[in-house]
């Protein structure tokens, strides 16, 4: 009896077959089907993989970028420092040029419109200091045009120079006093303004002057204008900068000076505004 209901199971199936139905086995005894399985196996597994291998990708390619943006960064703030301890370079030549060849108040005069006009530095003043009366000797300089200030009105510049001169005094033939950024008020007297003032942060170089005889007669002092030393970090700063290789992206770049103890003195403005005067507002 067994036997023939078998049989007729066989019979059942093979005449469904051939009629074109779908035979689909039984599920398993937990009624997990073998591709959910694979399912909750593989998907876990391929998540943890693209997870792991892009945490890698990101660490890997971060590293690289920070190194590069570093490396970039170095070379801008070399680059920058290097142009500035060039142009310190060239007015301490020039002081020591001019110390060596003063001779009478003409010669000076001179050696100042020659430097503006040939090296483009902004001297604001060059004078000699006389240690022993009140011989002095100052021109000061604004917009190419250089002015003689008698006696009387030297003692007008505020701060005076004559306050450098215990600075002045430890220095030997050839050495050169560096003094911090300082401003200055100066008298510029002219013939349509004879009351006319001007205001400039300068940096100060002081010198020994020795005269012909071998004797240390006074000091040569010269300072420029520290608007100098900042349109050297907005030149570099721009697209006419030095460096300039590549188009970058419109984002707001500074560039800050800062003095020995740490203090933001100016940062980088529109290479454009030469004349502006010196902001930390963006620091």
């Amino acid at each position: 009896m067994k036997q023939i209901d078998k049989l007729f199971n066989f019979m059942t199936i093979i005449d469904k077959f051939t009629e074109g139905e779908i035979i689909v086995p039984p599920n398993n005894s937990t009624g997990i089907s073998l591709r959910t399985k694979l399912l909750f196996t593989l998907i876990p597994s391929i998540i943890l993989v693209l997870m792991i291998t892009g945490y890698i990708t990101y660490l890997t390619s971060s590293h690289f970028l920070n190194q590069a943006l570093e490396r970039s960064a170095r070379i801008q703030v070399k680059a920058i420092s290097h142009e500035v301890e060039s142009v310190l370079a060239r007015c301490r030549e020039d002081l020591l040029f001019i110390a060596r060849n003063f001779s009478d108040t003409e010669k000076l005069r001179k050696n100042l419109a020659d430097f503006i006009e040939l090296e483009r530095v902004d001297y604001r003043e060059v004078g000699f200091i006389s240690q022993k009366d009140k011989s002095h000797t100052y021109f000061i300089s604004k917009d190419s045009q250089a002015i003689k200030l008698e006696s009387d009105l030297i003692s007008d510049i505020n701060p005076s120079p004559l306050l450098y001169l215990n600075h002045l005094a430890r220095l030997n033939h050839g050495e050169v006093w560096v003094s911090s950024i300082t401003e200055v008020e100066y008298p510029f007297p002219t013939s349509s303004s004879p009351n006319q003032k001007i205001r400039s942060k300068v940096i100060y170089f002081g010198t020994p002057y020795i005269s012909e005889n071998g004797k240390q007669t006074g000091f040569i002092l010269l300072s420029m204008d520290a608007r100098s030393i900042r349109n050297i970090l907005s030149l570099f700063n721009s697209p006419k900068s030095p460096l300039w290789a590549f188009p970058r992206t419109p984002e707001v770049r500074f560039a800050y000076f800062f003095d020995l103890d740490g203090w933001i003195l100016f940062q980088s403005e529109d290479l454009e505004k030469k004349e502006m005067d010196f902001t930390t507002d963006l620091a």
